[in-house]
């Protein structure tokens, strides 16, 4: 059974569901996201995998810890993108 299928893009169970939940807390309160902001970067960040149930390997860390650590991820992603970017466009003005 998938609990609030509006907000997650894989199955998920009410535990698991209230955990994601807390996690988007985590991330709105201390980051500077929107809530559809929070929700598109959990579901980004775990869209290969097909559901996160009760028993899943995510709760062996705290929501703090996942808030931060999928943020963080994101933003250095973003962070390599614009360098490598930049770095391109100085290779073609010379």
């Amino acid at each position: 059974m998938n609990f609030n299928r509006d907000l997650w893009i894989f199955n998920t169970d009410i535990e698991s569901s209230m955990f994601l939940k807390d996690i988007l807390i985590e991330l709105i309160s201390r980051f500077p996201l929107s809530q559809s902001e929070g929700i598109e970067l959990i579901n980004y960040s775990w869209k290969h995998i097909d559901a996160i149930l009760k028993d899943d390997i995510i709760f062996h860390e705290s929501p703090e810890y996942w808030a931060s650590t999928l943020y963080l991820r994101v933003i250095s992603i973003l962070i390599l993108k614009d360098f490598k970017i930049i770095v391109c466009y100085l290779l073609t003005i010379n």
